[in-house]
C-alpha cells in the first residue's frame, strides 16, 4: 500500500494485466498432438506476438508435463509459451485435511447456516464432490477475511494511514476489503 501511494504521489502509473480466463478444454489433453494443437488455437486466438508477448498456460500433471516437452522440442516456435503447474492436484489434496482440522471449529457451523444439511452436509465434511467443496471453502475463506479487515478497520478507522487514504482515494479501501453487499451464496 505504501508503494502504491508513494508511485501515485510520482505520478507514475501501473500497467494494466491482461487476464483471460479459458475454461477446461473438451478434448483429451494426454498426447503430445492434441496440446499442440491446443497451443496453436492459444496462439492465435490470444495473438502472442502481436497483442501479448507471453501466454501462461496452466495444465495439471500429464498436461504440465507434455507442455514442458513440447516447449523443448519445438524451441523458439514455443518462446511464447510459459507452462504453469495447476493447483487442481493440490487443492484435490488439501481439501480432506482443512476439513479434518476446522471442521468443528466453524466450518460446520458456516456449512449449516448456508443451508447445507443432511447428505449435502455430510459430502461437504468428507469431501465427495471436489467442486462443491472447493467453492465452500473459497467463499468460507473469503467471509472469515472480510470479518477480520471489517473488525480490523473498525480498531483503526482513525490511523493516519487509513486517513490518507481516505482523504485521497475516497472509500477505495473500503470498497476493495469490505463488500456490503456479500453473500455466501
Amino acid at each position: 500500500m505504501k508503494r502504491y501511494l508513494e508511485d501515485k504521489a510520482n505520478g507514475q502509473g501501473f500497467e494494466k494485466s491482461s487476464v483471460t480466463y479459458l475454461g477446461v478444454l473438451d478434448q483429451p489433453a494426454d498426447n503430445k498432438d492434441t496440446i499442440k494443437t491446443i497451443l496453436d488455437e492459444l496462439h492465435l486466438k490470444y495473438a502472442v506476438g502481436t497483442r501479448r508477448e507471453f501466454l501462461l498456460v496452466v495444465g495439471d500433471g500429464k498436461t504440465y508435463d507434455l507442455l514442458l516437452k513440447l516447449q523443448r522440442e519445438y524451441g523458439d516456435e514455443l518462446s511464447w509459451l510459459v507452462p504453469f503447474p495447476g493447483d487442481w492436484h493440490a487443492a484435490k489434496a488439501v481439501q480432506p485435511i482443512l476439513m479434518k482440522v476446522y471442521w468443528d471449529a466453524g466450518l460446520k457451523s458456516m456449512a449449516q447456516a448456508m443451508g447445507f444439511k443432511g447428505e449435502a452436509l455430510s459430502s461437504l465434511e468428507h469431501c465427495s464432490c471436489f467442486r462443491k467443496c472447493h467453492t465452500f471453502l473459497l467463499l468460507a475463506f473469503e467471509a472469515i477475511g472480510q470479518a477480520m479487515t471489517q473488525s480490523y478497520m473498525k480498531v483503526h478507522d482513525e490511523s493516519p494511514t487509513l486517513k490518507q487514504l481516505k482523504a485521497e482515494n475516497g472509500n477505495f479501501v473500503i470498497d476493495i476489503f469490505i463488500s456490503k453487499n456479500f453473500t455466501f451464496l
